[in-house]
C-alpha cells in the first residue's frame, strides 16, 4: 500500500498495563479489514467526508486496554481518541481484554467512542481475552468490533 501513495502511519499508544509478547499481526489485518469497512462513508473530522470519496489518510491509532476499567485506564482512552481526532487520524484501534470495572469509567469511555469524529474499532483479543461487564459496552460502542477467534 505504501507505495502506491496510499500509506497510514500506525501510532502504537502505551498500554495502560505491560503487555504480552503476543504476535501483533492479527490487529494489522483487522485494521486493513476494518479501514476498508468504515473507510467508505465515514466522515473525516470536521463532519464532512473528502470530497472524492476516499477515505481519509491520516495516522491509525492502536490502544490497548488490558484489565480492569478503571479511573486511569479510562483517561488513557479517552485523551488518545481525543488526540487522535485532533490528529485528524483515519482510525482508531482499541485492543480490549477486560473482566469489567467501574460503571462511571465505563460510561465516559463510551460517551467517548460514540461522540468520535474519528472511526473507533474494538478488537477483544488475542485469543483468551475478555470483553466481559464494562468491556461488552465499550465493544458495542464501536464503529466496528471483532473478537479473536477463542476470545
Amino acid at each position: 500500500m505504501g507505495r502506491q501513495g496510499k500509506s497510514h502511519h500506525v501510532h502504537r499508544r502505551p498500554s495502560a498495563s505491560p503487555l504480552t509478547s503476543r504476535s501483533r499481526s492479527p490487529v494489522a489485518l483487522l485494521a486493513i479489514v476494518a479501514f476498508g469497512l468504515v473507510g467508505l462513508p465515514v466522515a473525516a473530522p470536521g463532519g464532512q467526508a473528502p470530497a472524492d470519496g476516499s477515505p481519509p489518510k491520516g495516522p491509525i491509532h492502536l490502544l490497548e486496554l488490558k484489565g480492569s476499567v478503571n479511573p486511569i485506564t479510562k483517561d488513557y482512552v479517552v485523551r488518545h481518541v481525543q488526540e487522535a481526532q485532533l490528529e485528524r487520524a483515519s482510525l482508531v484501534i482499541i485492543q480490549l481484554d477486560t473482566p469489567g470495572g467501574l460503571v462511571n469509567s465505563t460510561k465516559e469511555i463510551v460517551d467517548a467512542l460514540l461522540n468520535s469524529r474519528v472511526p473507533v474499532v474494538v478488537w477483544v483479543g488475542p485469543a483468551g481475552a475478555w470483553a466481559a461487564s464494562a468491556g461488552t459496552f465499550i465493544t458495542m460502542a464501536a464503529h466496528v468490533a471483532a473478537m479473536a477467534e477463542g476470545a
